[in-house]
């Protein structure tokens, strides 16, 4: 393919030798990009880090060979993890997870200023969540959650909940670095070590490609930085309108990486009215215009009714209103998949509805609450039984028959219906997409939901669906 005039400054930037910042809009071509300026530079050492597995294996077919192509936890993996037996095994042991169970029972964790057991342990657990993706040295005080802080009644305590809390978080990341605690190693815990080693494996590198990079933690953004500062060329891609995991430690990293900013202004998933609406969305933001050009080909904005074609696609910011609406559709005869599937929600909504009804629950995550109330005491400081919480709360027990009957539509080959939330539809796109009517007001969205808002409304190829706007 011939490049457009942004490609080309790309790539005679690249050959320069000089870090800079890529960003690449919403179906932009980045990838495309990439390979351009890997296979103008023959020969040189080149890594490129994808955001994930997926993306990786893709890569793998589109780059030229000589560019190592991983992800950036496969490189601290092999170069922290994998020489050492000891550690290996930790990681193993769970596969990279830590559970609220992991705290309650490798460390003495007992009620305190009127928390439960549980409570404290979530607390830590969202504690050394926050450590382990941040730069800091120890955990501390400000890294407890405020809605942790919130389950201490008296507000005079609160100060020293957090004090005791972080120092129990810190005991929680000693044991998960010593190869000689049982203690699980998580996915964040072995980045960290990795990069206090001084990022082994990284230096050997002329260029280092970094995909998604409005997604980088501090954590993984420390290694980098260093390698930039030691004279490495850093090119770092990304969109910082997709910067949708601040509440898993992420910040954008395209504001803090070195070099010049260009842009890739052509989208070629989509024509001229997505983009215009997109611009729109910026305008509605109060951000400035991207200068957008759609070249994908006809596309068009409707406010549609009824049943979209077969084949559609409906992107949702909440698994809540996913769930309700796709297990309506299934009811009705249609087959429905669920990007990611449903396994592990049936199963943590199975163990919910247990444990609302006072019978005896065994699920991890869940196991140790002696009651219902104490869950909903402190289901506000996990991701997952938050999300838990708002779906009983909403749909108290029909929300297992729920999604049991998405189960039961997701399984066979045809497939009417795709539903995904914002965050599994990163990186997919759909000739029709249907906006879920669960975004917040826009009098109420906060930055990251402008940027849910985007990433849903930049899957669509040609119909994007605003039906509930």
């Amino acid at each position: 393919m011939r490049p457009t005039q942004a490609q080309s400054e790309a790539i005679a930037r690249f050959l320069q030798g000089k870090s800079f910042k890529l960003l690449a809009y919403a179906g932009s071509g980045k990838t495309t990009t990439l390979r351009l300026m890997a296979e103008a530079a023959p020969g040189r050492r080149i890594l490129y880090l994808a955001f994930n597995r997926s993306v990786a294996e893709e890569a793998v077919t589109k780059f030229p060979k000589g560019v190592e192509v991983m992800t950036l936890h496969a490189l601290a993996f092999r170069n922290a993890v994998s020489k050492n037996e000891a550690l290996t095994a930790k990681f193993q042991a769970r596969r990279g997870t830590v559970l609220v169970r992991d705290i309650l029972e490798s460390l003495e964790v007992p009620e305190v200023f009127g928390v439960p057991r549980y409570g404290v342990a979530v607390a830590v657990h969202a504690t050394l969540g926050r450590f382990l993706t941040s730069d800091r040295e120890a955990p501390s005080p400000e890294m407890v959650p405020p809605t942790a802080l919130a389950l201490v009644s008296r507000e005079a305590d609160r100060a020293e909940f957090a004090r005791f809390v972080a120092g129990l978080a810190a005991q929680a990341w000693a044991k998960m670095r010593d190869p000689g605690e049982g203690f699980p190693l998580s996915h964040d815990g072995y980045i960290r070590i990795w990069a206090e080693m001084g990022a082994p494996g990284l230096a050997q590198y002329e260029a280092v490609l970094v995909d998604e990079a409005q997604d980088l933690n501090p954590s993984l953004l420390r290694p980098l930085l260093d390698y930039a500062a030691r004279g490495g060329q850093l090119v770092a891609v990304g969109d910082r309108h997709q910067a949708i995991y601040g509440w898993r430690g992420a910040v954008n990293a395209l504001d803090r990486l070195p070099g010049e900013a260009l842009s890739l202004p052509e989208s070629f998933r989509f024509g001229q009215e997505v983009a215009d609406y997109v611009e729109a969305l910026m305008e509605e933001a109060g951000r400035e215009r991207l200068g957008l050009r759609g070249l994908g080909g006809p596309s068009e904005v409707v406010v549609g009714v009824g049943n979209p074609p077969r084949g559609a696609a409906f992107v949702y910011r909440t698994n809540a209103a996913l769930i309700r609406d796709a297990a309506a559709l299934a009811a009705k005869g249609y087959r429905v998949e669920v990007v990611g599937g449903v396994d592990q929600a049936a199963s943590l909504v199975e163990a919910g509805v247990r444990l609302m009804r006072g019978e005896k629950v065994w699920h991890p995550e869940l196991a140790f609450f002696r009651n219902y109330e104490e869950f909903l005491k402190v289901a506000d400081l996990d991701p997952n039984l938050k999300a838990l919480k708002k779906m009983l709360t909403y749909y108290g027990t029909r929300a297992l028959d729920m999604v049991r009957a998405l189960q039961r539509s997701g399984r066979g080959r045809r497939v009417d219906y795709t539903f995904s939330t914002a965050h599994k539809a990163k990186g997919l796109e759909w000739d029709h997409v249907v906006l879920g009517d669960d975004f917040p007001p826009r009098e109420e969205a906060t930055e990251e939901e402008w940027n849910l808002r985007y990433v849903a409304a930049t899957r669509a190829k040609r119909v994007l669906d605003i039906r509930h706007w």
